[in-house]
């Protein structure tokens, strides 16, 4: 991690410090975890990507509802409290709000701001595929615990999509899943053109593999 990065963990860690219970998951990191005081630390011996590390934080979990948060994102525990209220309710799986770029006025801030893959837009909506809101991003996911066991929550073996595909297991077993704009989680560029397009490479690749598990809707 760099210096930017372990104070940006430390800080989302403190925005969240009055929930029930924080777990941080360590997918291996080659470099030391900042001093996150009591925070729980579980620490993965093999770098498993997003869905295992998801996972193993959910497995520990003894709540209703879980929120599964990236590190480069800033969310606060009253804004986790009012997507949880929605998930109360096992009918519905998963919840996510909006996520808008930081813009730092460079050229990849201000392309972000207009065309992110995570920034959903204004208007809420019931997901479903093929419409305006076809899938969640994990980002800032917050579901319910009984919902997520029921569908066994993320698949480890997809790399990139693994939102997408929970998000379409959920709709498949009759799950809904909601998106609420009205709540917005700041979220940081990649620091580079060439992360940016890595990024948007690395999305396109899941796309063959969940029209291969969810026919008809990617």
């Amino acid at each position: 991690q760099t210096s930017q990065e372990a104070q940006t963990l430390k800080s989302l860690v403190a925005s969240c410090s009055s929930l029930h219970s924080t777990v941080v998951i360590d997918d291996c990191s080659p470099h030391p975890l900042p001093d996150l005081g009591k925070t729980r630390v579980i620490r993965l011996e093999k770098n498993s990507g997003p869905a295992a590390a998801r996972n193993t934080g959910i497995a520990v979990v003894a709540t209703k509802v879980v929120a599964c948060v990236d590190t480069d994102v800033m969310v606060t525990t009253a804004q986790i409290a009012k997507l949880a209220a929605y998930v109360t309710d096992s009918r519905i799986g998963a919840v996510a709000p909006r996520i808008t770029c930081i813009n730092d006025r460079t050229f990849i801030g201000e392309f972000e701001s207009q065309h992110s893959p995570l920034d959903l837009g204004p208007i809420p909506a019931l997901v479903r595929p093929m419409s305006r809101v076809s899938y969640l991003p994990a980002t800032v996911l917050v579901c319910n615990m009984q919902s997520i066991r029921e569908v066994n929550g993320f698949d480890e073996s997809i790399r990139m999509g693994e939102d997408v595909d929970l998000v379409w297991r959920f709709i498949e077993n009759g799950i809904d899943c909601r998106y609420v704009p009205s709540i917005e989680c700041p979220h940081r560029t990649r620091t580079s053109m060439r992360k940016m397009l890595k990024q948007r490479y690395d999305y396109g690749t899941s796309a063959a593999l969940l029209d291969q598990r969810h026919p008809r809707a990617a």
